[in-house]
C-alpha cells in the first residue's frame, strides 16, 4: 500500500515551501489522500482506461533474476531489490496532511490522477 502522490501536489508543496514565509527548515514528507496497494492502483485504472488490466505480484527472487535476465547489472539489480524492500516497509503507507497543511487544498486521488491523464495511456494502442 502507498498513498500515491500526483506530481503536481509535489510541484505545489515545492513553490510554496520556496516562495512563501514560514518554510525554513521544514522537510515535508508529501503524499496522496489514501494508501493503495499495486492491484488497487490496476483496477482504478483498467476502470478509467475501460479495458482489462490484470496485477500479478512476483517474489523478489524472480524480480532481481528477471532484472539481471534483462541486462542489468547483479550489483545494480542487488541495489534495486533493496531499495525495493525498502519501499514496501510499513511506513510507507502513511498518509500524510502534508499538501493540505502547506498548499490550503487537498491532494489530487490516484484516480483523479489517472482520468486526467487517460488519454496519454490511451495514445499508445
Amino acid at each position: 500500500m502507498r498513498p500515491v502522490v500526483d506530481p503536481r501536489d509535489i510541484a505545489a508543496v515545492a513553490v510554496a515551501a520556496l516562495t512563501e514565509p514560514g518554510h525554513a527548515g521544514q522537510v515535508y514528507t508529501v503524499t496522496g489522500p489514501e494508501a493503495l496497494s499495486a492491484a488497487e492502483q490496476t483496477a482504478v485504472l483498467a476502470e478509467i482506461l475501460g479495458c482489462p488490466l490484470r496485477f500479478e505480484e512476483i517474489t523478489p527472487e524472480r524480480a532481481r533474476a528477471d532484472l539481471e535476465r534483462f541486462g542489468v547489472e547483479p550489483e545494480l539489480a542487488a541495489a534495486i531489490m533493496a531499495l525495493r524492500a525498502t519501499a514496501l516497509e510499513s511506513f510507507t503507507s502513511v498518509v500524510h496532511p502534508t499538501v493540505a497543511a502547506v498548499t490550503g487544498r487537498a491532494p489530487r486521488s490516484f484516480q483523479e490522477w489517472a482520468f486526467e491523464y487517460r488519454a496519454e495511456f490511451t495514445a499508445a494502442q
